[in-house]
């Protein structure tokens, strides 16, 4: 499901949502929406070109997510809750300003 910068307002709505792409086209979002945290059954997580320049604690509680797009963004660094994901297969930071990553 592509959602607006807009639409994730309401996002706590859709409780069994496993896949997320926020599109990109004049998105504004800094930092990740802690309304994302209540969505537990996500396993895909699109945010990349979202102009992130962090991630919020909320999103430490996605536990099932199997893919993180965070590409083309302004992180500096990776919280330490990216280690409260266990499925993780798939981690994908390219074009961001990481200038470190937690050992978690």
């Amino acid at each position: 499901m592509a959602l607006s910068t807009e639409q994730i307002e309401n996002i706590a709505t859709l409780l069994k949502l496993k896949d997320l792409t926020v599109v990109q086209q004049g998105n504004q979002l800094t930092e990740v929406p802690s309304e994302i945290g209540s969505l537990s059954n996500l396993t895909r997580l699109d945010l990349g070109q979202s102009n992130l320049e962090s991630l919020s604690d909320a999103s430490g509680s996605l536990t099932n997510l199997n893919e993180i797009e965070l590409v083309c963004n302004q992180l500096s660094d990776v919280p330490d809750t990216i280690g409260n994901f266990t499925n993780l297969t798939k981690l994908m930071l390219t074009d961001n300003a990481l200038t470190s990553l937690s050992e978690s």
